[in-house]
C-alpha cells in the first residue's frame, strides 16, 4: 500500500533526484548543484512556506512527490494554493497516484483555509493536463517569464548594445 506523507530530511536525496527526472520529462534543464541544501532549508525550516508530500511504497521507496505553496492573487484578492510540482516516477504512472496526491493536497488546502488551486504544466504534458482537467481545472493560456535579478547588469549591457529597453533596465538598477 502506498503511503502519502510529508517529506522528511531523510527524503531529500530522492526528492532532488526526482526533480531531475521531472525536469527531463518536461524537457527542462536542471542543475543538481546545491539543491539538497537549498531545498532542505525551504522544506524543513519554520515558518513553513513550502509544503512537500511524498508517496512511499511498502518497501520504503519514494514513488513521487508534490510541492505546493500558499500564494496571493491580487485579481482575486485572496489566497490560492500553487502546486509547483506533482511528479510520479515513470513506472508508477497511470496508477492513480496523481489523483491520490491531489486528494492529499486538497485536505491540506482545507486546513490552510484556501479554496483556489493553480498549477502549470507544459502544453505537451497531456497526462498532467488530463489530471488537472479531471480535477475540475480550467486551462488559461499565458506565457511564463523567468529572470534572475543577479543578471540585470548583463541584460542591461545587452539591451544597451541592441539600443533597446535601456531606459527600462536602467530604472531597475
Amino acid at each position: 500500500m502506498t503511503v502519502f506523507r510529508y517529506a522528511t530530511p531523510a527524503d531529500i536525496y530522492d526528492i532532488v533526484t526526482m526533480c531531475a527526472e521531472h525536469a527531463a520529462v518536461e524537457q527542462s534543464d536542471y542543475d543538481l548543484k546545491g539543491k539538497s541544501e537549498k531545498l532542505s532549508m525551504h522544506l524543513f525550516n519554520e515558518p513553513k512556506t513550502v509544503y512537500c508530500f511524498v508517496a512511499e511504497s511498502e518497501a520504503g521507496d519514494l514513488l513521487g512527490y508534490a510541492t505546493f505553496t500558499k500564494e496571493f492573487s491580487t485579481w482575486d484578492a485572496d489566497y490560492y494554493i500553487n502546486i509547483d510540482c506533482l511528479y510520479i516516477r515513470e513506472d508508477k504512472r497511470n496508477s492513480l497516484l496523481g489523483w491520490r496526491f491531489a486528494r492529499k493536497i486538497v485536505k491540506e488546502i482545507v486546513e490552510l483555509g484556501v479554496d483556489n488551486v493553480q498549477c502549470q504544466t507544459p502544453p505537451f504534458n497531456t497526462p498532467a493536463i488530463r489530471l488537472y482537467e479531471g480535477l475540475g481545472g480550467t486551462k488559461k493560456e499565458k506565457c511564463r517569464f523567468y529572470w534572475s535579478i543577479n543578471d540585470l547588469d548583463k541584460r542591461r549591457k545587452q539591451a544597451h548594445d541592441r539600443g533597446s529597453s535601456e531606459r527600462f533596465l536602467r530604472g531597475l538598477l
